[in-house]
């Protein structure tokens, strides 16, 4: 099976393991002044991955707990990015409920397109659970493979709801997001970000689904140079 971060490790996780790495999975998606990491689970070394649906499915409930988790307490922005140029049929026939969902519990919505991309920026003080789910649902599940990508964004306290959509991105404290080809949860955290708070939200949501979780937290050289591991049970 060919990983694309193949360089970056030389021994795989223990089974139910899930690692939590820093450093950028893809070296193109790396953000300037933010610091990457990337968690993975131990099942995405074995084959064939696209029949480890039990897993899958706990490496998504993990993703989503975790997500839930960072975003609380804290301003939240969902960006969609639609790439699909007119094919995702679902995500279009489903935007006017969506904004008014949003609308109605309190969120705005800002729409940035151009020939390329569509970009829809759901901008909450407080996300409601309902509309999380609902739209983790849609996009992380739903619409997986039909070129519509979803970030989850957690911005510093004191940003003014009606910001603009560059004010918005400075704010972000967080970039979280599941990479729509591989069991990959991405994220991108400015310096100054906790690390305790990211491994404990993944280590409570590893272990409701049996799952040991390890944080590689000096990272790794991508020629597979191991940093120090600690360990969450």
């Amino acid at each position: 099976m060919f990983l694309w971060h193949s360089g970056k490790k030389k021994t795989p996780p223990k089974s139910d393991e899930f690692w939590l790495s820093k450093g950028n999975f893809r070296d193109y998606e790396a953000m300037p002044g933010f610091v990457g990491y990337y968690g993975i689970p131990s099942f995405f070394y074995e084959e064939p991955v696209l029949e480890q649906t039990e897993n899958g499915e706990k490496f998504y409930r993990v993703a989503r707990s975790t997500i839930k988790r960072l975003l609380e307490g804290s301003p939240s922005v969902i960006l969609i990015k639609d790439l699909s140029h007119g094919g995702a049929n679902l995500w279009i026939d489903k935007i006017p409920e969506i904004r008014e969902m949003a609308f109605s519990e309190g969120g705005k919505l800002l729409e940035v397109h151009d020939a390329r991309c569509k970009q829809y920026l759901f901008v909450f003080d407080v996300l409601t659970d309902s509309f999380f789910e609902m739209i983790y649902q849609l996009i992380n599940q739903d619409c997986r493979y039909q070129n519509i990508y979803i970030t989850y964004l957690a911005l510093a306290n004191g940003i003014q709801k009606d910001a603009d959509i560059a004010s918005i991105k400075e704010a972000a404290l967080l970039n979280l997001h599941i990479d729509d080809d591989h069991p990959i949860f991405i994220i991108q955290a400015v310096p100054e970000y906790p690390l305790e708070k990211i491994s404990e939200a993944l280590s409570t949501a590893c272990q409701s689904e049996g799952w040991t979780f390890r944080t590689l937290c000096c990272g790794e050289s991508q020629r597979g140079g191991h940093g120090c591991e600690t360990g969450n049970h």
